[in-house]
């Protein structure tokens, strides 16, 4: 029988006796949001004309206590971009410049990161104008900015919405990507049942497709309350955080405004600087980074857990390939961990070779961990991996590097 050590990484050891209680948040390829209009939450939230939205809300993650800052549409959406108040004028049509840079985009371009706005009823790409049929310039933030308006190479990020499907198809999806329906379909001038409709049309495709499975966040919010609830300056509203780390029913109870979602949004795309009041916010990562359990059966397998999804992936050291398996660890927790190694795909019990863990029960904190085995450069081979509340199965003939 092969003996088969499991080796835990000496700089990844050391984030996990950090025994930090705060979720950390991995960082995302790609970030969807979606702003819809001036509708409370307890409006929208089991209301029978939003089939679709509540059945996101049901299965993902809903922020319960996110209120707007302002009762105006440009100042929840500037906030969502800059982290402070721009201006609260829906028809204001100056420019954002040097006196107000610290934006999203300067933050995105600064660390390399793409982005585009898919506008409905945008009339042409590079578009700065203004209100033109059911397109309203307010919804776009973007469009005010000076690193945008000045910049011939950034305003080809300002696209009308039908680009939205052919990027989808063709794998050019942006890091960031700002979709914006008209105010038919946004819910200013339409019905909840317009924009349920809009929203299912275009983001079950989106939900359902590669790039998004392997690690999209997508924020569906609505910039402020009716006119009855004025709630900390905006209202009550919902905010739905899709993701394929969201666990089942989870929501969070945190109060969170317009700067929490701006700060969340560029921590998922790996960038660390943050524009206004950003920098300080609450931040969302609980939504974010809560992680769906996958079946697990046997005595290993407690019914909950704080581990991420497993992912198996092939070490490389010294010219050598190794099995290994990589997680996230959501907050510090002791969890127990068994290996089975196979000759052979799929984990056939047959043709198990060697077991190691047997249940024992490793304390590990927040933060990206794996482990890999000391046997090099088995490709047809497979690996049963139990860590906590996780359990899966990969064949290494075809795993990525990790």
């Amino acid at each position: 029988m092969r003996t088969l050590r499991i080796v835990l990484l000496a700089f990844l050891f050391a984030l996990a006796i950090c025994a930090s209680g705060a979720a950390q948040i991995p960082s995302s390829s790609h970030v969807f949001v979606v702003m819809e209009q001036n509708h409370s939450n307890s409006s929208v939230i089991g209301n029978s004309a939003m089939p679709y939205l509540n059945s996101l809300a049901s299965q993902y993650g809903p922020a319960v206590n996110y209120y707007g800052k302002t009762d105006s549409l440009i100042g929840n959406y500037f906030m969502v971009m800059t982290g402070q108040p721009i201006t609260n004028d829906d028809n204001y049509m100056s420019t954002i410049g040097a006196d107000n840079n610290n934006n999203m985009v300067r933050h995105l371009l600064s660390a390399a990161k793409t982005w585009k706005s898919y506008a409905e009823g945008l009339p042409s790409v590079g578009y700065t104008g203004g209100n033109i049929g059911g397109y309203v310039r307010a919804h776009n933030p973007f469009s005010y900015f000076s690193d945008v308006v000045n910049s011939s190479v950034q305003k080809q990020n300002l696209v009308p919405i039908t680009e939205l499907s052919a990027d989808l198809q063709n794998g050019n999806l942006p890091n960031l990507s700002f979709i914006i329906p008209d105010i038919y379909d946004d819910g200013e001038n339409g019905n909840l049942e317009q924009v349920d409709s809009w929203l299912k049309s275009h983001m079950a495709p989106l939900i359902s497709s590669a790039a998004f499975k392997q690690d999209g966040i997508l924020f569906i919010v609505f910039d402020e309350s009716d006119a009855s609830d004025k709630t900390s300056g905006g209202g009550h509203v919902l905010v739905v955080v899709v993701s394929p780390r969201a666990q089942d029913g989870y929501s969070d109870s945190t109060i969170y405004q317009p700067w929490s979602m701006l700060k969340d949004i560029l921590t998922e795309l790996g960038v660390s600087t943050y524009p206004g009041a950003a920098a300080s916010a609450p931040s969302m990562a609980d939504i974010t980074v809560t992680a769906k359990s996958v079946p697990c059966v046997g005595p290993l397998c407690p019914t909950v857990g704080p581990v991420g999804p497993l992912t198996g992936c092939l070490y490389s050291h010294n010219n050598n390939e190794y099995q290994a398996v990589e997680f996230q660890m959501i907050v510090y927790a002791c969890v127990q961990f068994d290996a089975k190694l196979y000759a052979g795909p799929d984990c056939n019990p047959q043709n198990q070779e060697d077991e190691f863990g047997y249940g024992e029960q490793l304390c590990l904190g927040g933060g990206w961990i794996f482990w890999f085995t000391d046997f090099p450069n088995q490709f047809n081979t497979s690996a049963l991996w139990t860590v906590g509340n996780q359990r899966a199965c990969f064949n290494y003939s075809d795993a990525p590097g990790c």
